[in-house]
C-alpha cells in the first residue's frame, strides 16, 4: 500500500463513519471489472498508484464501466433531426414466449453511413401497425415508423431499467441472415 493509502487509513474511521476508507486492489484491471461486473455493479474506477492525489478528472483516473450486449429484433426506427434519408434511432424488441416485447430506443452508435443503409432497408419493411405485443405509450410511439420484425441488431447497454427498458444502449452492428425469433 503507498504511503498516502496509509495515511488515510489511520485518520478515517472505521466503515461506521459519513467517511469510508476505500481498500484498493493492485491486480489485473480487466479481472477486477468482470467481477464488479458479474456484481452488479456499475464499474470500477482505477488510478495510477504512484501518481499525486489532484481533485477532479485527470489522466491518473481511468472510469471502465460494466455493459452488456444483447441482440434485438428491430420493430421500429424514428427518422433523423439532422439527415433527410437516415434513421435517428432503431426501436427494438426481444421475444419472449412468442411476443415481441419493447424494450426502449437506440440512438447512437451509427455513422452516418450505416443509419442511412438503415433508411433504404427499414423503409422496404413497412408495416402499418406496431409488431409490439403491448401498446406502446404516447412518448415511446412518438415519431415511430414500424417495421416489420426480420432485421437483427447488436446493442451495448448499460442495464436493464425497472420497466424493462435499455439503459445507455448503443448500436454495435446488425446480424444478417439471423432468425429474429
Amino acid at each position: 500500500m503507498i504511503a498516502r493509502k496509509q495515511l488515510l487509513q489511520k485518520i478515517i474511521p472505521s466503515e461506521t463513519g459519513i467517511l469510508r476508507f476505500s481498500s484498493h486492489f493492485d491486480e489485473n484491471g480487466d479481472l477486477l471489472l468482470s467481477h464488479a461486473c458479474q456484481l452488479s455493479l456499475e464499474g470500477i474506477v482505477s488510478k495510477i498508484a504512484d501518481d499525486p492525489y489532484r481533485p477532479g478528472r485527470g489522466k491518473s483516473w481511468v472510469k471502465s464501466k460494466c455493459s452488456s450486449r444483447q441482440e434485438f429484433v428491430i420493430g421500429g426506427w424514428v427518422p433523423s433531426t439532422t439527415s433527410r434519408k437516415a434513421i435517428g434511432s432503431l426501436v427494438p424488441g426481444v421475444y419472449e414466449g412468442g411476443q415481441l416485447d419493447h424494450v426502449g430506443r437506440v440512438g447512437i452508435g451509427y455513422t452516418h453511413t450505416v443509419a442511412g443503409q438503415f433508411f433504404k432497408r427499414l423503409g422496404r419493411l413497412k408495416a402499418e401497425e406496431s409488431p409490439f405485443s403491448t401498446r406502446l405509450t404516447a412518448e415511446e410511439s412518438r415519431g415511430v415508423r414500424f417495421v416489420r420484425p426480420e432485421l437483427v441488431a447488436k446493442v451495448g447497454f448499460r442495464a436493464w431499467t425497472t420497466d424493462g427498458h435499455l439503459r445507455h444502449a448503443a448500436f454495435r452492428g446488425s446480424r444478417e441472415r439471423q432468425e429474429p425469433a
